[in-house]
This record gives C-alpha cells, structure tokens and sequence, in this order.
C-alpha cells in the first residue's frame, strides 16, 4: 500500500519511527539537527486521522489493499513546503531552540527529562475543510509511542476565548461595541494579565483585542453567559471542559480548558466560513497499483453543524482587529495580510504558546511547547507562533 508514495514497510516504520528536534552531535558547539535533512516530507504530514480515514474508505467501498493503492491526499505542496522551512528556519535560527536542547529541562513533579521542544501545525481550506497542510508527528517524552500532535490536548490559554465571546454576541442586544467589565472581580481567582491593566469597562472588541483575561471571566462570573451553554459549544469540536466546583471554578474554565490544534482550527475555521461547521478530511481519491479510479471524493460540502452567520462575522471583525491593533499586530504590519485574522494564546509561565488565525482561503494553527502535559516553560511567546503564521502565510501567497 502507498500513503504519498510510500511503501508498507514505510508506512508502517512512520508509526514506530518518530523524529524528533534533538541534538546528534558529539560537542555542544557541533550541532547536527535530525531536522535538517529534506527527507521529513512525509514523516511530518502523516497523522493517525488521515490512516483512520483511509480504514474507514477501503472497508465501507470494499477495497481490496492487497497488491497495493495509490492515494492522493488533500496536501497541497506548497503549503506543505511553507510550514516545513519556516519551522525549520525557526529551529535553526534561534537561540532559544538551540539552548532548549543542549539543556536538559526537567519536570520535576513527573521526574522526567525533556531534551526538545515541539511545533504542531494544522491548515485547513476555510470552504471545503480539506486538511491542507500539517506537521504533526513527534514523539511522546519516553520516545516510545508515536502520537500526533495536532490532535493532542493542551492548555488553550485565550486562543479558548472564542467560545464564550461568540455566546456573548450571540445574545440579543449585543454586539462588538456592547461594554462589559475589564478588571475581574470574581472570587478566590485572579486571573494575571499579560497586557496591561484593563480598564473598569470596556468593549467586546476592546477586550478581545487586548486579550483581557478578566473581563471574559466576568461574563461566566456575572451569568452573562452560561457554563452549560458553553460546555455544550465547545464539545461541537471536541472540547470537553472539566465539570467546576464553583462559580469561580466555572470563570476560570474560560481560560484554563484544554484542548487540540485540530480542535481549534476547526473551529476558528467555522468562524472565517460564516458559521459553517465542517468535518475536515484528508483523502481525494484511492487507485489501484494500475492507476484505475477506485474510489473518488464528490466535491460536495457536508457541514455537520451550523454557527449564526452574523455572530461569525462580528467576531471574525474582532479576530481581525486583534491582527491590527493587538495582541498580534506584528502579523499584519511585518507580512502585509490585510485580511487576517486571528487569536494568540498563553498558559501560565508560558508552557504552551499558540496563535489560531484566518485569511480569507485557509485557517491555521499553531502551537509551541515541551511534551504531554509537561508544566515547563516552552520559552517561547504567542508572538513567535504569530510571527511563525505569518511567515508561513507569507510564503504561500
């Protein structure tokens, strides 16, 4: 069986042969990055999602893989080569990476021991919900099992802050000029701001711009929204938020929920499409080892849910003032993309760092960090990942 062109033994070697960005070289001066080499095509685009989706083709078209198929994916090349040499170049050019690997980090509450950093990227075509291009396999901390990134769970941050901020516009009467609270006032939590000190009030499109943690924790302390409704929003892209103890319990939720670079983008994707909730997919077409057509994608859009078309569009306003005026300004005014979009996110001490963001054709995630569920600061900010996403985007014009 071929997956892009590669062999069984291939295929299955990407399953038990993760890469990782680890330092091979004998002296701390010499560094030889596995990641150097062109050869991580396609052990970077593999991902479990795409071989489930070819499972559940061959067996529901009675598909016989025996003497082999040949499968065309929804990878497009140049997107493809953008996210692998802009995250390469990264890897390469800074100090930070490079200190991150000659420097053994550990997690102290788990006793292990990191030796890399991780990127996980996702782009998905914001009509059709193709899986466009991806980096998605690395290793877990033990080196053992095989996992894709972009479906791992992690701590959002404010990239989360979509879901409560469209049930707030989503209410009547509100909009992206409606003000609410900006300086927190729930109890036995203080949410840190990263940006300033909020005002007493300010706007929607205000406190999104600015990423103001507490003025989106007040909307749950203050019942302006409801933690079922959005528990219930957020499980559309597989989200699932831990049952809160308190009310208190339920405004932290709004920034400490875990979640995936595959859940998100497919979310910030319905946004950029006017509400239309897709089901992504990876597979064009299969054809046997004599190139016959077997099995061939319709072409037609099957969404699977449906957001309030003039809610997306308010929000994609406010996501595209945060590229202007906030939190990522530096995507618009160093790679002149005048119709992006996006939200950046930060979990305490920096552990993981993300930016979600939009164009007018493509959605794409990304997200920074040690392994699993480590508590060790990726050094890293949400600017670099915004500064990442631009680059990439800027190189696939």
């Amino acid at each position: 069986m071929l997956f892009n062109g590669l062999s069984k033994t291939a295929y299955t070697d990407l399953i038990n042969s993760p890469i990782r960005y680890k330092n091979n070289a004998k002296s701390k001066s010499d560094l030889t990055w596995l990641y150097e080499d062109d050869n991580i095509h396609e052990q970077s685009t593999f991902c479990e999602n795409a071989r489930l989706e070819l499972d559940s083709i061959v067996k529901s078209e009675g598909i016989n893989p025996k003497y082999g198929l040949k499968i065309k994916t929804t990878l497009i090349r140049k997107q493809q080569a953008a996210i692998e040499k802009c995250a390469k170049d990264l890897v390469r050019a800074d100090n930070t990476w490079r200190q991150a690997v000659l420097t053994n980090k550990r997690d102290t509450a788990n006793n292990r021991i990191f030796d890399h950093r991780e990127i996980a990227i996702c782009c998905m075509d914001n009509k059709t919900g193709a899986v466009t291009a991806i980096l998605a396999k690395k290793p877990s901390c033990d080196g053992n099992h095989c996992g894709d990134l972009t479906k791992a769970n992690r701590q959002m941050g404010s990239a989360f802050k979509l879901f409560p901020y469209y049930l707030y516009l989503n209410e009547p009467g509100v909009n992206e000029h409606t003000m609410i609270a900006g300086q927190q006032h729930t109890e036995g939590w203080f949410p840190s701001e990263s940006h300033g000190t909020p005002p007493e009030q300010t706007s929607v499109l205000n406190a999104i711009t600015h990423s103001y943690n507490g003025a989106v924790a007040n909307l749950i302390y203050d019942r302006k929204i409801h933690f079922e409704d959005l528990n219930d929003l957020a499980r559309k892209f597989g989200i699932t938020l831990n049952e809160p103890y308190s009310i208190s319990d339920k405004a932290m939720s709004t920034i400490g929920s875990s979640g995936s670079v595959f859940s998100l983008v497919k979310a910030y994707n319905a946004i950029a499409d006017d509400g239309l909730v897709k089901k992504p997919f990876y597979i064009l077409e299969i054809r046997d080892v004599h190139n016959k057509l077997l099995w061939e994608r319709d072409g037609k859009i099957q969404p699977i849910d449906y957001l309030n078309k003039s809610t997306c569009r308010e929000l994609k306003n406010c996501f595209k003032n945060v590229v202007s005026n906030g939190t990522a300004a530096s995507v618009r005014a160093n790679y002149s993309l005048p119709d992006a979009g996006g939200k950046t996110g930060t979990t305490n001490n920096e552990v993981d760092v993300w930016y979600i963001g939009f164009n007018s054709n493509t959605t794409m995630g990304i997200w920074m960090g040690y392994p699993l569920t480590s508590q060790i600061s990726s050094g890293m900010r949400s600017r670099d990942c915004a500064e990442l996403w631009g680059k990439i985007m800027r190189n696939v014009r």
